[in-house]
């Protein structure tokens, strides 16, 4: 710089400890001549407290106010310095900025001119990439989709005529490797689906042959069976015939049968006839009618005789018992013992 700033080389430390005329060894003698106040008993001694505090507090008032003072010429000044800066500044500024925008421009058109070659160079490394799995591409298809032997055959002839030159460049053994590869892989996959394709065509004419033998068999057993179906259907007409004639023959027995049981029966019942009109005619006559009993005397008194059922229905109740029990038990007494008894 052209113009300099008489600065003196200290601290910033230094510099604020040259701005107080205080002595620290003087405040610190000023703080500790009042450390023998320890506590407040009377007036004076609270007079004593007050007169010490207020020589602490003017002199922090003083110590501080100059403080202010000093700190706002520093700023002042440290604005004048930043005005003055700012005026250097500007003189120099705008070639500064030119310049680092023409090193700005060269800077980018280098930046694009690598990342165009990494783009080119990516580019080439994808199409060879690319090149390479192409030839890997066909194992991928065979894989997915389930081709036929002819499929198989027409991939591995399509591979084949691929050529691998030193267009691969540094992909060359890669693609060698690849091609070899998928070839190899290509033609067990062509082998193991012609023998697939040849066993299903043997099992197809195995099928087929089957097929045709089991139609002549259908045939020759269908012939068999309607020469069977015809001979049976003519044994059964026969024994239809054969039946009916049993059956008109058994109906003629069944009505001969039945007008003999008729003539029988009439026989029977004109002899049932006869025996009954006998047996009546040597039946004695028929006994006069039993008189009605006589009435039961109690003092002189004739009491009504109970009708029988009556008598049952009062045991019955009585005894809690069916009027058969009843019966029975009637039945069971010996009446002359009782009259005797």
């Amino acid at each position: 710089m052209s113009t300099e700033v008489a600065v003196p080389e200290l601290t910033p430390q230094q510099q604020a400890l040259a701005a107080f005329d205080e002595k620290e060894e003087e405040l610190r003698e000023l703080a500790a001549g009042s450390a023998t106040i320890t506590a407040i008993t009377n007036g004076d001694g609270y007079q004593q407290c007050h007169a010490a505090r207020m020589v602490l507090k003017n002199r922090r008032i003083e110590i501080d106010k100059h403080g202010k003072e000093v700190r706002d010429k520093a700023v002042k000044f440290s604005k004048a310095v930043i005005l003055q800066a700012d005026k250097f500044i500007a003189l120099i500024e705008p070639e500064e900025t030119r310049l680092e925008k023409l090193q700005k421009t060269w800077d980018d058109a280098r930046e694009a001119e690598r990342l165009e070659a990494i783009r080119v160079e990516e580019k080439r490394v994808k199409d060879l990439q690319d090149r390479v799995n192409e030839l890997s591409g066909a194992l991928g298809v065979a894989k997915r989709y389930n081709l036929t032997a002819a499929q198989f055959a027409e991939h591995i002839s399509d591979l084949e005529k691929v050529p691998v030159d030193d267009t691969f460049q540094e992909f060359k053994a890669g693609a060698e490797t690849a091609k070899a590869e998928t070839l190899a892989t290509l033609r067990e996959m062509h082998a193991t689906a012609d023998a697939r394709e040849k066993e299903a065509a043997k099992l197809k004419a195995d099928r087929e042959e089957l097929d045709r033998q089991r139609a002549e068999q259908k045939k020759i057993d269908d012939a068999a069976k309607a020469e069977r179906d015809a001979e049976t259907a003519r044994q059964n007409e026969e024994l239809r015939k054969q039946k009916a004639a049993q059956d008109a023959e058994a109906a003629l027995i069944a009505a001969a049968n039945a007008a003999e049981a008729k003539r029988l029966a009439d026989l029977q019942a004109q002899i049932e006839r006869k025996q009954e009109e006998f047996r009546k005619a040597q039946e004695p006559p028929p006994a006069p009618p039993t008189p009605a009993p006589a009435p039961v005397m109690r003092r002189g008194v004739a009491v009504p005789v109970p009708k029988a059922e009556e008598i049952i229905e009062v045991l019955s109740k009585h005894y809690r018992a069916k009027p058969d029990t009843i019966i029975d038990w009637l039945r069971a007494i010996d009446w002359k013992q009782a009259e005797a008894a």
